[in-house]
């Protein structure tokens, strides 16, 4: 609970923040290109 509070408080600086906006995207990128590639590692293990 209290690790997704913390993630509200981010998301709404990252609103309020361009120069931070920019780093957050690099973040949802590289966490979605990590679960793509886990996703693809688990099939390949299977």
């Amino acid at each position: 609970m209290r690790k997704e509070h913390q993630g509200w408080t981010m998301f709404k600086v990252w609103l309020f923040s361009p120069r931070l906006a920019v780093w957050g995207e690099g973040m949802v990128e590289s966490l979605i290109f990590g679960l793509i590639a886990l996703g693809m590692w688990r099939a390949v293990l299977e």
